[in-house]
């Protein structure tokens, strides 16, 4: 009673995910709901921002098989170094001598990891030609400037080399004796 003014005390509690979005920190509004036996001033909302101390997640590139044969499938996996409340998404590159949408495919080129996960990953499955052919190779790189809500710790990439599962041409000479 004889009061003018109140105060309450926020706490925000420390955790291990990393809540960013871009650069926007998390944001709390305290307002007055209701005032008994006095009138509410003009300024009844405060804003208040809690800085996350969390580093945004940094993302790295395995795959299941490093070497199989054509017809073959792999697990392209991206996994991050901690949580995120938000979804994060890493594109990859893919070079090599194998062609793309011809030697093999995936299922998505770029991984999704959803809120609060560690992980996410794409298929990659192998053409299985006829006929004999060299071995090839897949690079698969993530694409740094498509990563979202988290960065590439230092250069992520992996190579798979697919062999042919064919057995190579018989040749067989004959000749004539005179």
């Amino acid at each position: 009673a004889g009061r003018t003014t109140g105060f309450v005390t926020l706490r925000a509690r420390p955790d291990s995910v990393y809540e960013r979005v871009g650069s926007v920190d998390e944001l709390v509004e305290v307002g007055i709901d209701s005032v008994v036996g006095a009138v509410a001033g003009v300024t009844n909302k405060v804003s208040v921002t809690i800085v996350d101390n969390n580093r945004s997640p940094s993302v790295t590139l395995l795959v299941g098989s490093a070497g199989f044969a054509e017809g073959g499938s792999t697990t392209v996996t991206a996994r991050v170094t901690g949580r995120s409340a938000n979804e994060i998404k890493a594109c990859l590159l893919f070079t090599g001598t194998a062609t793309f949408d011809v030697d093999y495919r995936v299922d998505n080129v770029c991984i999704t990891i959803p809120a609060l996960s560690l992980i996410g990953s794409v298929n990659l499955l192998t053409t299985d030609v006829p006929t004999d052919e060299p071995r090839v190779t897949i690079i698969i790189d993530i694409d740094g400037r498509a990563v979202t809500n988290a960065v590439e710790l230092g250069v992520q990439r992996r190579t798979i080399t697919v062999l042919s599962n064919d057995l190579p041409p018989l040749v067989s000479l004959s000749a004539e004796t005179p």
